[in-house]
């Protein structure tokens, strides 16, 4: 689905025909989505369960501590039923992938993802200490300028990963919906600052500077509301 700020309905039959029951860890739309509701019904129509998270809601409501909407769901043997999935976003991108996983490849999956990311925030934290440390021995501006830039855009990384929500602010559900337009500006504005010590624009090119400094603060101005 596209930019939107509608609710959205999602409905999916299930039937366990084995003689065993099932459970499944279900993963449902993208980690930055305002609002998720999932309703279990059994064949008699009846509510098994009922989970309500998203954004607009403090992190410790989600069914597991985890950056993404996941779902502990169970099918008992010669049983169907039915999933229904209400999603509602801001005016964001509304994606409603559904993926079942079984308990153990879900775990196996989270612990490859948790050491893959590790890498790579890891690597933007060392550029951030390394270039600290050259511009403290160096007494060069322009480092602390590139250092600034790099940490506005981990933070920016997080967010859209969903770890800032869930390690930083889980209690802040203005942070939660707010702080990756937030970070996308302070980064724009510390991109500028960054290319204004390279090219030397306050002084050659003020002409240019000025609206576009104007125009960088009234993003950042704007992703606050």
């Amino acid at each position: 689905m596209d930019f939107t700020n509608s609710a959205f309905w999602m409905e999916l039959n299930v039937k366990n025909s084995g003689y065993d029951k099932r459970s499944f860890i279900l993963e449902l739309a993208r980690s930055l989505t305002n609002q998720v509701d999932l309703y279990l019904l059994n064949n008699q129509n009846l509510i098994v369960k009922e989970f309500h998270t998203g954004d607009d809601f403090v992190f410790e409501q989600r069914a597991y501590d985890y950056r993404k909407f996941v779902f502990p769901v169970e099918f008992s043997a010669k049983s169907s039923y039915r999933i229904i999935v209400r999603a509602k976003s801001d005016g964001e991108i509304l994606k409603l992938p559904m993926k079942f996983w079984s308990i153990e490849g879900f775990t196996e999956f989270v612990s490859k993802e948790i050491f893959f990311l590790g890498l790579y925030y890891g690597f933007i934290l060392l550029v951030v200490v390394l270039f600290t440390f050259f511009g403290i021995a160096l007494r060069e501006k322009i480092y602390f300028y590139f250092v600034s830039y790099v940490f506005v855009m981990g933070m920016f990384q997080l967010s859209l990963d969903g770890f800032s929500f869930e390690f930083l602010w889980p209690h802040s559900n203005y942070l939660g919906n707010h702080s990756i337009l937030i970070f996308a500006a302070i980064s724009m504005l510390s991109l500028l600052a960054y290319t204004n010590q390279i090219f030397r624009i306050l002084q050659r090119e003020k002409m240019v500077h000025q609206p576009l400094l104007l125009l960088l603060w009234t993003c950042l101005l704007l992703s606050i509301y």
